[in-house]
């Protein structure tokens, strides 16, 4: 690891630069999940190539060679799209919001500790990986990327049969919370959760890719109701995330494991899995409301969801934490079956604050950001110690 201080920028200047820097890698952000949906659009690479050009030039101004040399490779790699010698996928998204992930966090660092730390081996041979991408060899294309990717964010190689270790933690609190349901048989409903994990053992094993799951989900939803405030019981919520997706199991594997588009009937069956996780508490009443809460977690903000098509304030607050969690873990996780690794985080987050006020609610997803936030900077803490 080398050590660079931004000897020729004053403080003040510095997150000057910061600033310049977030408002165009946001921006590249919003760019690349768009272009995922119409990569065709050639005015959005304009956009996207000049928001790069700017933040590399920003850097240039300021004397931070260190990370140039990157973010020229990835405006050529880019550049290929517009002159027809490259198609644009949801690797080449998640290279560009890892690069530009990892530019915003060496200026930030350089801003708040007045250094930063980088691997030049590891840049120079993710620069030597893109800089092989060429009209002539298309067929090495993915090859490449997902070499350069994979050189950038180990941690997206892991292997998805094994139990994720980058499980994300619940935000720590001092206090117990006051409106926690004060309900006389306390007890079973501790015993009635245990039992409710010891359940999802069996079905993270028969489901592809789904080891760590309800632990991972469990987690974000206890941060995200503890970021809140604990508006939400914590120990319904706990349930309704452990059981919402119960009756999955029961579905035809070969309907799970489908990577092709699912037809309307498919969709619907894949549904009515909701009607098992409501049968399984239906006769636990002191679980009512995390019945609600999985009834709900599959209706939209805009009115758009599943199965009431309920919007806005007629959704409970748990089912709107709930469909941020689940859509969270499936952007993530769902494309290790094809792939064999995970996609950014930063982009599946991106993707949640793009659906703000039509599939989930601005509340929840102001509250995912700050969350999401810690999330990152807990990742870099653990991934600088073990350096």
């Amino acid at each position: 690891m080398q050590l660079f201080s931004p000897t020729e920028v004053e403080s003040l200047q510095m997150f000057e630069l910061l600033a310049d820097v977030t408002e165009n890698v946001d921006e590249c952000e919003i760019v690349l999940v768009m272009l995922e949906h119409d990569h065709h659009n050639m005015k959005l690479y304009a956009t996207l190539l000049q928001s790069i050009n700017n933040v590399r030039s920003k850097m240039h101004i300021a004397c931070m060679e260190p990370m140039i040399p990157l973010i020229v490779a990835i405006e050529n790699v880019l550049a290929l799209q517009e002159q027809g010698e490259f198609n644009f996928n949801s690797l080449v998204s998640d290279l560009a919001l890892t690069t530009l992930e990892l530019v915003q966090n060496f200026v930030d660092d350089c801003a708040h500790h007045e250094c930063a730390k980088y691997d030049s081996d590891l840049l120079a041979r993710v620069v030597n990986l893109l800089s092989e991408i060429k009209g002539s060899n298309q067929a090495k294309h993915q090859q490449l990327i997902t070499q350069a990717l994979l050189e950038l964010d180990p941690t997206l190689g892991i292997d998805i049969k094994s139990p994720s270790t980058a499980t994300i933690e619940p935000l720590k609190s001092e206090t117990t919370t006051s409106l926690q349901l004060e309900l006389n048989n306390q007890s079973q409903m501790t015993a009635d959760l245990e039992f409710f994990k010891d359940i999802m053992t069996p079905i993270e094993k028969r489901i592809n890719n789904w080891a760590g799951r309800s632990a991972r989900q469990t987690m974000l939803a206890a941060s995200l109701n503890q970021a809140a405030g604990l508006p939400v019981d914590a120990q319904q919520l706990t349930a309704a995330v452990l059981l919402h997706d119960i009756g999955m199991p029961l579905m035809p594997l070969k309907l799970l494991d489908k990577q092709s588009k699912l037809n309307d009937q498919e969709i619907e069956h894949l549904r009515s899995h909701i009607n098992a996780a409501m049968a399984f508490v239906q006769d636990m009443h002191h679980w009512d409301e995390a019945m609600g809460f999985i009834t709900d977690h599959h209706e939209r903000f805009d009115g758009s969801g599943y199965p009431r098509g309920a919007k806005g304030t007629e959704i409970s607050e748990g089912a709107k934490i709930l469909a941020i969690v689940d859509s969270f873990e499936a952007m993530t996780h769902e494309r290790s079956q094809v792939t064999h690794y995970k996609r950014p985080l930063v982009h599946a987050a991106k993707e949640i604050e793009l659906n703000s006020g039509t599939q989930f609610c601005p509340f929840w997803v102001n509250i995912f950001k700050d969350v999401f936030k810690t999330l990152l900077r807990r990742k870099r803490h653990i991934t600088e110690s073990t350096i």
